[in-house]
C-alpha cells in the first residue's frame, strides 16, 4: 500500500482537477449563454469594469471610498437586474452562469475553515483502502427487492418477508438518523441473505450526509494491520488504525473469513473497545453463528458484541441462488 503522503497528495491532485473542471464547466456554459444572448456578456464586462474603476477610486481617494463603493454599487445593481431580466426572458437558469462543485460545502479545495471536509476524508479512506463500494458498487435501500423472501414462517414463528422488512426498517432508521448515538450492528446469518448489501446501502446514506465512512472485509482490514504492525514495529499508530479511529462509522464485512490468529483476536477487541469508548458506531456483518463467534475470538469480544450490538438474524434462502433460477 502506498504511504498516507502519497495518498494524500494524489488526492490534493484530485481535487485541484474537480476544482479546474467545474470552472472549465462553468466557462463553457457561460459561452453559450453569451453566444445566444451577447448583452448579458457586454453587462458582466461592464460590471468588472467597474469593479476595477472603484478600486483604483478608493486606492487614490481613500476619504471618498465610501461615496466610490456606493455609486459602485448602485450601477452594479442596475446592470445585475437586467442581467436577471434577459435571463429570465430567455429561459435561462442563473444557476448555469455559476460553478457546480461537487462539494459546495469546501467548493472541491477539500478544506473549510483550515478543518479537512468530509468529502476530502472519504477520499482518503476509500484510496487507501480501495473503498470503491461506497455511493457506487452497492445498491441503494431503494432498489432492495423483498420478493427474493419468502412468507414461510421461520422458527420464531414469523415469516421471512417480515423478518427482513423488520431488518430492513432498522439499518434505514440506523442511516437516517446516523450519530454518536446511533449504536452498533451485528448482521449474522447464512450467505447470500442480504447482509452486505444492506452494509453497503448504509454506508451510501451515510456518505451522502457527509459522514466519513470505513468500510472493510474482515480479511482486508487485519492482512492491512498485520502488515502495518509488523512491517514497522516502531510505528506506535499506524494509518489503518488512525482510520479506524476517526471515521464516522465503521463497517466490517464477512467477520470470520480473515486468517485467525492471537493478532487478529487482540485487534478485533481493541477495535471494538476503541470505538466503544469514543461511541462511534460499528456495523459488523458475519456468516457464523453466534456461537461460532464466542469460540473463535472468545469471551471478551463476543461479550461486548452480545452486550453492545443490536443483533439482527438473517434467515431465509441464498439469493444468489434464487437469482440464477429467475435468470
Amino acid at each position: 500500500m502506498e504511504s498516507r503522503l502519497a495518498i494524500y497528495k494524489k488526492i490534493l491532485s484530485l481535487m485541484d482537477q474537480k476544482r479546474m473542471n467545474a470552472q472549465r464547466q462553468m466557462h463553457q456554459r457561460r459561452d453559450e449563454v453569451y453566444k445566444k444572448v451577447p448583452e448579458i456578456e457586454d453587462i458582466d464586462r461592464k460590471i468588472n469594469i467597474l469593479g476595477i474603476e472603484a478600486a483604483k477610486k478608493a486606492a487614490l481617494s481613500p476619504d471618498n471610498s465610501q461615496n466610490a463603493n456606493e455609486a459602485f454599487q448602485q450601477e452594479k445593481d442596475i446592470l445585475i437586474n437586467r442581467k436577471k431580466e434577459l435571463l429570465k426572458e430567455n429561459n435561462i437558469d442563473e444557476d448555469e452562469l455559476k460553478i457546480k462543485y461537487e462539494c459546495e460545502k469546501c467548493s472541491d479545495t477539500g478544506f473549510v475553515n483550515g478543518k479537512m471536509c468530509s468529502c476530502f476524508a472519504q477520499l482518503l479512506m476509500d484510496t487507501a483502502y480501495n473503498m470503491s463500494g461506497v455511493g457506487r458498487k452497492y445498491e441503494t435501500f431503494e432498489n432492495f427487492d423483498f420478493s427474493y423472501y419468502s412468507d414461510e414462517k421461520n422458527d420464531f414463528g414469523m415469516s421471512y418477508r417480515k423478518n427482513i422488512e423488520k431488518i430492513y426498517n432498522t439499518c434505514l432508521k440506523f442511516a437516517q438518523n446516523m450519530g454518536k448515538d446511533s449504536g452498533n450492528l451485528l448482521f449474522y446469518g447464512n450467505p447470500g441473505l442480504g447482509k452486505t448489501y444492506l452494509c453497503g446501502a448504509i454506508a451510501k446514506e451515510v456518505v451522502k450526509k457527509g459522514f466519513t465512512v470505513m468500510y472493510v472485509t474482515a480479511s482486508q482490514l487485519f492482512k492491512e494491520l498485520e502488515k502495518e504492525r509488523f512491517g514497522d514495529e516502531e510505528k506506535e499508530f499506524s494509518d489503518c488504525m488512525e482510520d479506524i479511529a476517526s471515521a464516522d462509522l465503521l463497517i466490517i464485512d464477512d467477520l470470520g473469513t480473515e486468517f485467525s490468529t492471537s493478532f487478529t483476536v487482540s485487534a478485533l477487541f481493541n477495535i471494538i473497545n476503541t470505538r466503544s469508548i469514543d461511541k462511534k458506531p460499528v456495523i459488523i456483518s458475519t456468516n457464523f453463528t453466534l456461537e461460532d463467534l464466542a469460540a473463535k475470538y472468545g469471551e471478551r469480544v463476543s461479550s461486548r458484541i452480545m452486550g453492545e450490538y443490536r443483533i439482527l438474524k438473517f434467515v431465509g434462502s441464498d439469493i444468489r441462488i434464487l437469482k440464477k433460477f429467475r435468470g
